[in-house]
């Protein structure tokens, strides 16, 4: 019943882009790499993978036991933005190397991404090899605006599509935890678990609520009263 996931983030320049609320997007994607790690439990593993220039993908956080909180947080702490582009074969070919040797039920790897990635490398070759080798699903957050390319969006779904994982596409950056812990509570599903947080973070309860207690029984009529003796004759 244990679940291996990999997240690969784009650190490519605009994923610095500082947003109204003063965050920037990679700010976001640490947010996502924290919530997958809390989400899952003893047995599980995680690990966080970069991309940027060509063939120029690296471990950030190597598979790593998703309790290990220190480890962890250290790890997605390296995430850092730079003056680079968005090749992302390397980074699905390092994380596809990661999960090979991992003996989980599920294994998965969620991209991360603002913006479009290259899509002229084999991105749907290795999507497929990753599935039908390696029993690895592949699945593609965009962050999204006006200009992004349709054709974009078609072909990310595509790689997804050949991964068996999903394309979600989103304008609003601060939906990204949530649909990253979706993307977790799809994985935990599938070996019949839940996750211990929630998309916000918040501690999910282990045991079943208590019953509220049953109402009062109604009230029985009391027992007749025994007749007195009747006097001897």
């Amino acid at each position: 019943h244990s679940i291996a996931m990999v997240l690969l983030v784009d650190r490519s320049g605009s994923m610095g882009t500082k947003l109204r609320n003063g965050r920037t997007k990679m700010s976001y994607a640490k947010t996502s790499a924290l919530r997958t790690a809390q989400a899952l439990d003893i047995g599980d593993r995680v690990g966080v993978v970069s991309f940027g220039d060509l063939e120029r993908a690296r471990a950030e956080l190597p598979m790593t036991d998703a309790t290990e909180e220190g480890s962890v947080r250290a790890g997605i702490e390296k995430l850092a933005f730079f003056n680079e582009r968005t090749f992302l074969l390397k980074g699905m070919r390092l994380a596809h190397g990661m999960l090979g040797n991992e003996q989980a039920a599920v294994k998965h790897v969620v991209v991360i991404s603002d913006g479009e990635f290259n899509v002229q490398q084999s991105l749907r070759r290795e999507a497929f090899l990753m599935k039908s080798q390696g029993k690895i699903t592949v699945s593609i957050i965009s962050i999204i605006d006006e200009r992004t390319d349709p054709g974009f969006k078609a072909k990310a779904k595509e790689i997804a599509d050949d991964g068996g994982g999903m394309f979600i596409a989103t304008d609003n950056v601060e939906s990204v935890p949530v649909i990253v812990s979706a993307e977790v509570t799809r994985a935990l599903r599938r070996v019949g678990r839940a996750p211990r947080v929630d998309g916000n973070g918040n501690q999910l309860p282990t045991e079943p609520p208590e019953q509220a207690p049953d109402e009062d029984p109604p009230e029985q009529p009391e027992p007749d009263q025994p007749k007195p003796d009747q006097p001897k004759p």
